[in-house]
């Protein structure tokens, strides 16, 4: 669950939490939904060991959204605005290797990456 490490550096810890799980023969989760709510917003997961997905990975806002190769690496982020247009914001940020500084390393580069935005 990388996914929901970044989501919990990204935006803190979260007031609640749900996981729906899809559970394989031997009784393990192969993939789920994990949902994080906070005050004001929710952040919906899903992941899975079971299946592949090609898509990146969104942050959406009410019409526009950031828009991440892997949000595991960081190789490259876009903000996508209203008009559906893209805007490049960060390209080969700082590379996570491993989950103790992913923790404090990744946000630091998203955020690095977002502020470096040139509009």
């Amino acid at each position: 669950m990388y996914l929901a490490y970044d989501a919990v550096g990204w935006f803190g810890m979260p007031e609640e939490v749900a996981y729906y799980p899809t559970l394989i023969r031997t009784g393990v989760d192969g993939k789920g939904v994990a949902i994080l709510r906070y005050a004001d917003f929710t952040v919906t997961l899903n992941v899975g060991k079971t299946s592949n997905s090609f898509l990146p990975s969104e942050i959406n806002g009410l019409r526009d959204a950031i828009v991440m190769d892997n949000p595991a690496e960081l190789g490259q982020i876009t903000y996508q605005d209203k008009d559906g247009q893209e805007h490049a914001i960060g390209r080969n940020p700082i590379p996570i290797q491993c989950w103790p500084r992913r923790a404090t390393s990744q946000p630091l580069s998203m955020t690095q990456a977002i502020t470096r935005r040139n509009t």
